[in-house]
């Protein structure tokens, strides 16, 4: 098999993955396969260090659930315990959107 052949069967290969991810998104199976990732995040205040819990966020980005230490919370402000949970937020965004098209286009040649 030539180069040209290779590059060819992989340019249809990947034209074929990016047309079935837009069928995905276009139908709505794109969220629903996303909604059925879970993923755990630690709520911990950048300060102190305190873990108060952790988040359960599905990899649409919502939160599924969340585990919080009545004690560790009550010990605390309250505004530090809503920013923690707010930063705990933001970072799951972050990483779900890094890895929202993981796979998609990363076959070695």
């Amino acid at each position: 098999m030539s180069d040209f052949d290779r590059l060819y069967h992989l340019a249809e290969e990947r034209n074929r993955e990016w047309r079935d991810l837009m069928e995905d998104v276009n139908s709505g199976r794109f969220y629903t396969k996303r909604a059925a990732q879970s993923h755990k995040f630690p709520v911990v205040d950048d300060y102190s260090g305190v873990t108060y819990g952790s988040l359960i966020v599905d990899g649409n980005g919502t939160i599924r659930s969340m585990d919080l230490d009545a004690q560790e919370i009550a010990r605390s402000n309250e505004g530090d315990v809503l920013k923690a949970i707010s930063a705990a937020m933001n970072s799951s965004v972050d990483l779900l959107n890094r890895v929202s098209f993981q796979g998609v286009g990363s076959k070695n040649v």
